[in-house]
């Protein structure tokens, strides 16, 4: 288990820098030179309104200083707009720009195209979402690491399928009673650990 749970670390590393060099080749075939990828990528995930820019770090999962930064150049060359919260004078809001709003459906359209090639390679939506469930699960346990401590047994059971996830295999939500089964069936699995 240990040997597989440092390759899961290092490719999860491995691939996201992978992701930044896929990205940061379209900006290059895009002729998009004055941003990265990760500042590509910031402005993907500030939406169509405006956005806290605290929210973007805890929706991106950013580190907060390089996030700063990244707003700052973004601000710097248009692709953002920036202003001071009307409830909160310390922190800020920023909003995409039209240089930015021209640039957002390529990273979109970006994203779509690489799923399509996924699938060219043999991986089907079943693999993904079952890396993704797997992946979600492992952010759960890390979480509850930080939060908690290193000490699993004492947890909350952690729901082993996602709301999304049962209803797109069974077609219907989860009810509450599915909802106690498998927190009960999770329990016990921690019970036999």
């Amino acid at each position: 288990m240990t040997r597989h749970y440092v390759e899961m670390t290092l490719l999860i590393e491995r691939l996201h820098r992978r992701y930044l060099d896929v990205v940061r080749a379209e900006l290059s075939r895009l002729g998009i030179r004055d941003i990265n990828a990760a500042q590509a990528l910031v402005l993907a995930n500030v939406g169509d309104g405006e956005v806290l820019v605290r929210d973007l770090v805890d929706r991106g999962y950013y580190l907060g200083p390089n996030m700063f930064y990244s707003i700052r150049k973004l601000v710097d060359y248009g692709y953002l707009q920036q202003s001071r919260d009307e409830h909160d004078r310390r922190a800020c809001r920023v909003s995409l720009t039209d240089k930015a709003k021209a640039l957002v459906p390529r990273i979109h359209e970006l994203d779509r195209r690489h799923a399509e090639i996924l699938g060219e390679h043999d991986i089907s939506t079943e693999e993904l979402e079952g890396l993704c469930v797997t992946l979600r699960r492992v952010e759960r346990a890390w979480s509850d690491i930080l939060h908690f401590g290193p000490t699993m047994r004492s947890l909350a059971p952690t729901r082993l399928i996602t709301d999304d996830l049962w209803e797109a295999r069974t077609g219907k939500r989860k009810n509450a009673e599915e909802d106690e089964g498998e927190d009960a069936a999770y329990a016990q699995l921690l019970n036999d650990l």
